[in-house]
């Protein structure tokens, strides 16, 4: 489940629970919404996202290229270090700027 929130300049938008299949009609209409607002910045928090599958990763990369296409920009923060090996792995890390918690 995403929870978004519209700030003056950027969005938050909040994930709790995984990123996976399960989630994935209602999380895409949620970022669907996101893509809609003015705001130049997403900042995407995955602090309480644990598991992540091939549909999470898909709505991530369609985020970010969505708001690349249009200017904007996607921020991950307080990325768990067992879900940022998932990202470094298909070297999305090189393509969108990740905030990575420490343990």
């Amino acid at each position: 489940m995403l929870q978004v929130k519209m700030l003056k300049k950027s969005i938050s938008v909040k994930a709790e629970g995984d990123l996976t299949q399960a989630s994935f009609q209602q999380d895409k209409n949620a970022l669907t919404e996101v893509l809609k607002q003015e705001q130049n910045t997403v900042v995407f928090d995955l602090a309480k996202v644990e598991r992540i599958d091939a549909h999470g990763m898909a709505l991530v990369v369609a985020l970010f290229k969505s708001l690349q296409n249009a200017g904007k920009e996607l921020r991950l923060t307080k990325v768990a270090p067992a879900l940022f090996s998932v990202f470094d792995a298909t070297f999305l890390n090189r393509y969108i700027e990740i905030e990575q918690v420490k343990e």
